[in-house]
């Protein structure tokens, strides 16, 4: 969030290209899969809940996703988290990945810029 000091920003949607104000955009974990990593992204209202949707796609699918998205948790200070999920089960790695994502979604979960 903006602290009342600070001079409004804008943030570029990593999606649409659009700019959007920092206090609208959604930081939320994106899959590369050119890269095979998962980055921070931001998007715009229009962009975020397609970004979640992919995002969870990706960690049904490919099992490159799980650890990539720990270290993604980790580097945003989540880090007993991440040794968390990375201790579970494989089956139950995808679960709480999941969940993390259906958190951010709801808003149980937000991810500074």
């Amino acid at each position: 969030m903006i602290e009342e000091n600070q001079e409004p920003y804008s943030l570029l949607c990593s999606a649409c290209h659009t700019p959007c104000p920092a206090n609208q955009a959604h930081v939320v974990p994106g899959w590369n899969p050119t890269v095979r990593r998962v980055w921070t992204t931001y998007r715009c209202d229009n962009c975020w809940h397609q970004s979640l949707a992919n995002l969870r796609e990706a960690v049904t699918s490919d099992a490159e996703v799980g650890p990539s998205f720990c270290d993604f948790l980790s580097g945003r200070g989540y880090g007993k988290d991440a040794e968390t999920i990375r201790a579970a089960p494989a089956a139950l790695q995808q679960t709480y990945l999941l969940r993390v994502i259906d958190a951010i979604e709801t808003g149980q979960l937000i991810l500074e810029p």
